[in-house]
């Protein structure tokens, strides 16, 4: 106790006054710290020193209005209008307008999607399939010797062709199905299809341009793209133009009408100057008043189209249809999406997975070569089914059908519930392939959360503030009559914004570079995996390759739909969560089937009529050779629970200390004090002491306005809060807490030390020894050519030694057992 109260009348400066920032700098305020920012036109190590930009061609910008200007390779300059907006961008009306609205403003071979000409083409026809534009509109045609739907796909034609076969040749038209019933072929228009079946069929769209403008063709439907619900930040409102969904703020409000808009402040007394005269904001980003004295940057953040301010998709419909709209960014949706070894293709915007030729399984898991003895999937003997589907013959007619749990075209391959989020409602995620509402455990305590267009949204609710992904609390009546001398100490901005104060003396908020939303209400880059790309997982707040320091010695690691997958390189054996080796080719042959073990790492292996049959151990899930632990990263687990161990276990437990409680959000464990308690819930809390106040005292910092784990200072009239050392955090909103409290706070090829995130490796191989980091672990091991222990030392190989090191257990392999 007494060195908390030490700690609470401990000098504290004047943030940024003078700062740690270098020159040409700018030193701002955000979540209770000091951050530097190198000024615009300058580049650099802001806390040592920023230079300005190198003297180019652009500089200063010859282009006119939203034009780029880049450098060419013979070093002159050239202005180009960006991606999806036209114009003259060297001249003085610069790029101003949509590079087109509908397909008239675009070449006969281009398409108009989401106000950017592109080709119709890639993605827009089956497996097996060609395509050719008439009139902006694809047109698909199977390849010479194959048949079938070319929208779907197309198949090589049976050999001998059956006469007997009333499908074979098709009698029916373009899109359609032929099936045998009663000895006859009964011609159907494909699921979505319109017309005549024995002529042929259509969609009922193709382009967006094929529907009413307050519609989009999405899944070859006319369907307005408002319709789908969530779509549009809290509070925002949807509207439809010239096909595209946009969303905007409603009166009275302003901010980030994709993410939330906030309600307006109530304008500033007419005997006060107003912050934004003049705007202290970069140019383009509009100024708004809040709280009279504060003003608000309120940036685009996005692709600027004409006049508007919006992502550069909201539905798949404003992407080319070998791409998909993921996290409001037209990608490639194959990165991450199918297992290993297997093949992808976009059809429509959707990525269909499957196997090579000679290998079989679940292509959205993985492709092996099948075992002599595995029996042949149903089949039918002329009918090609895709990936995850079997063919069955009903009523005396054959049609494939998606296997049990798996959903989609079972002609064109069945997938699990969900691969990309727009698998799933707007208000659900596709979380670990099951489309899951994103909101559970993920926002702060007390905080609210709301779906936006299948992301997450945390805000605290009316009478509250604080940080919403951390804590929010009631809010606390002013403490102080005289303002502070800095107006961003404390910052009026919100959680992961920045301040800096004006020419004026003003407080300037915006967000900080990388974060998204507007302020008030900016946040992270994401918050549930389902918010990165594919290959990419959530991981403190930021999209990262979760593959580093995961695998084993040795092993591969690929990304399937955010989680790291482990295996052996093609020719070695062993556990990929732990080591891959190359197989001892002496080794006798064996008399027991199981004896070496075909199943792979974390498998039994039991002799069943004299065959080896393979399972999963305990605790371990897939199929063999593929069994895998529990989970290797937190977002693999309930957001109540962390993954420790290679376990989905209660972070909370034994993390505390007395008299504090723990809260779990988003698999991270907060500690704080029970009510009527003050200190280090990390470490102790104790009872906050009864002071009679006198009429002549006011203390401001009793009730503390602080956060958890933050001290308070009476200083200038006002009340400063700061971390307690060495803590981290917001000490006036979500409060402060350890950079680490479990090995899981940190990436996977660091290991949480002293509550800090570090390399394990630092200090701890001996000499000639070289160290891993394989999920937290550091694993020694001698280097090549040496030989010995190498916790200790390693010395060179005798060339004609036939000794061997000593055998290594793993320290995974000992915390599993």
């Amino acid at each position: 106790m007494n060195s908390l109260l030490l700690l609470f009348f401990h000098p504290v400066k004047t943030l940024c006054q003078p700062g740690p920032c270098g020159k040409n700098t700018d030193c701002y305020i955000s979540n209770g710290l000091e951050q530097c920012y190198c000024k615009p036109g300058h580049v650099g190590d802001p806390y040592s020193a920023c230079q300005p930009e190198p003297i180019s061609p652009c500089q200063p910008n010859p282009c006119g209005l939203n034009a780029e200007c880049i450098v060419t390779s013979q070093g002159h300059s050239m202005c180009v209008c960006p991606q999806g907006m036209s114009g003259d961008p060297a001249g003085p009306g610069g790029c101003r307008g949509p590079e087109c609205r509908t397909d008239d403003d675009c070449a006969l071979q281009r398409a108009c999607m989401g106000y950017k000409c592109r080709d119709p083409c890639p993605g827009a026809c089956g497996v097996g399939a060609l395509c050719r534009v008439e009139k902006h509109h694809p047109v698909c045609t199977c390849k010479a010797g194959l048949i079938g739907n070319p929208v779907i796909r197309c198949s090589p034609k049976p050999v001998p062709l059956p006469t007997s076969d009333p499908c074979y040749p098709s009698p029916c038209g373009a899109n359609t199905q032929c099936q045998v019933m009663a000895e006859r072929a009964v011609c159907s228009c494909l699921a979505n299809f319109l017309g005549d079946p024995q002529t042929g069929c259509r969609p009922e769209c193709t382009l967006n341009s094929d529907c009413p403008q307050d519609k989009a063709c999405l899944d070859r439907q006319c369907k307005n793209p408002c319709s789908a619900g969530s779509l549009c930040g809290l509070r925002a409102k949807c509207l439809v133009r010239e096909h595209t969904a946009t969303c905007v703020c409603p009166p009275g409000h302003f901010g980030d009408a994709f993410v939330q808009c906030v309600p307006r402040p109530v304008p500033s007394p007419s005997n006060v100057s107003n912050p934004c005269v003049p705007s202290p904001c970069k140019p383009g980003a509009q100024c708004i008043v809040h709280e009279g004295t504060v003003a608000m940057c309120l940036g685009c953040g996005y692709s600027t189209i004409g006049a508007s301010c919006r992502p550069e998709c909201l539905t798949h419909s404003d992407c080319s249809f070998n791409q998909a709209c993921m996290n409001k960014r037209c990608g490639d949706p194959c990165q991450g999406a199918c297992g290993i070894n297997a093949d992808c293709l976009v059809i429509n915007h959707n990525p269909v997975c499957s196997c090579p030729r000679g290998l079989a399984g679940n292509p959205f898991e993985h492709c092996s070569h099948p075992p002599s003895t595995e029996e042949k999937t149903e089949t039918c003997e002329k009918r090609q089914c895709g990936s995850n589907a079997v063919c069955r013959e009903r009523n005396g007619a054959v049609m494939c059908e998606c296997k049990p749990g798996y959903y989609g075209d079972s002609n064109m391959g069945c997938r699990p519930e969900c691969v990309l989020n727009s698998d799933c409602a707007a208000t659900l995620s596709c979380i670990n392939n099951k489309c899951t509402n994103p909101c559970t455990g993920v926002c702060g305590i007390n905080a609210q959360c709301q779906p936006v267009n299948h992301i997450p949204v945390c805000y605290c609710k009316a009478g509250h503030t604080g940080d919403p992904f951390v804590s929010c609390y009631p809010i606390r009546p002013a403490t102080g009559t005289e303002r502070p001398r800095n107006p961003c100490d404390p910052s009026p901005c919100g959680p992961y914004s920045r301040c800096l104060v004006s020419s004026q003396g003003h407080a300037t908020c915006s967000c900080i570079p990388g974060y998204q939303g507007s302020v008030p209400a900016c946040r992270p880059e994401c918050i549930v995996s389902s918010d990165c790309l594919l290959t990419h997982a959530c991981v403190n707040q930021k999209c990262v390759d979760p593959c580093p320091g995961t695998c084993g010695i040795g092993a591969r690691c690929s990304v399937t739909n955010h989680n790291p997958i482990c295996s052996c390189p093609p020719g070695q054996q062993g556990d990929p969560f732990v080591s891959c080796y190359v197989p001892d080719e002496t080794a006798k042959v064996p008399t027991n089937p199981c004896n070496p073990t075909p199943c792979g790492p974390n498998s039994l292996c039991q002799v069943k009529q004299g065959r080896p049959v393979c399972s999963c151990v305990a605790n371990y899930y897939g199929s063999p050779p593929f069994c895998r632990p529990e989970c290797v990263l937190n977002q693999e687990c309930p957001r109540d629970k962390a993954c420790i161990n290679e376990r989905c276990v209660d972070p909370c437990k034994d993390t505390c200390g007395a008299y504090a409680k723990c809260d779990v959000v988003n698999h991270t464990p907060y500690c704080s004090c029970l009510p009527g308690h003050q200190g280090d819930a990390f470490v102790g809390c104790s009872k906050i002491p009864s002071v009679v106040m006198t009429p002549v005292t006011y203390d401001l910092c009793n009730p503390s306005p602080c956060g958890e784990n933050a001290q308070c200072l009476a200083q200038d009239g006002a009340a400063r809060c700061t971390c307690i050392p060495p803590y981290v955090g917001n000490p006036y909103a979500g409060g402060c807490r350890p950079e680490c409290v479990i090995n899981s706070d940190c990436a996977s090829n660091l290991a949480c030390l002293s509550s800090h995130c570090r390399n394990p490796c630092q200090g701890l191989c001996g000499v000639n020894a070289g160290c891993d980091v394989v999920n937290h672990v550091p694993v020694c091991y001698c280097l090549p050519g040496h030989t010995g222990d190498p916790f200790q030392s390693c010395r060179k190989e005798s060339p004609t030694s036939k000794c061997h090191s000593p055998t290594f257990i793993h320290p995974i392999m000992l915390l599993r057992t």
